[in-house]
């Protein structure tokens, strides 16, 4: 998915950011791509996210494992859920926040 939106972006070279859990890719539009994955099971995964200090106003953010301690980064944003329990993948997108008042997907 990551590697999809920086293709999109213009972007190539998308590598996973687990270690250094985010990485920025200047482009027209920056791309923020962060791996929550360790700061879930963290004692306070909001402090954590705070203090990565994402500049995500401009930007298209990707944020892999966040839940709900990334969802108040930003009131507008696309929720993607992707089920792998069965063979084929299934894809939920849910759109939140009034920039998204009309738009299909």
């Amino acid at each position: 998915l990551a590697q999809g939106v920086g293709a999109g972006l213009g972007i190539i070279g998308i590598t996973s950011p687990t270690f250094v859990i985010s990485r920025v890719h200047k482009a027209v539009v920056p791309f923020i791509h962060v791996d929550a994955y360790r700061l879930v099971d963290s004692e306070n995964p909001n402090l954590y996210l705070d203090d990565l200090d994402l500049d995500i106003a401009g930007s298209i953010t990707l944020i892999e494992w966040g839940g709900a301690e990334s969802a108040r980064l930003s009131e507008d944003r696309l929720e993607i859920d992707i089920d792998r329990t069965h063979d084929e993948r299934v894809v939920t997108i849910k759109a939140i926040g009034s920039r998204w008042d009309g738009v299909q997907l």
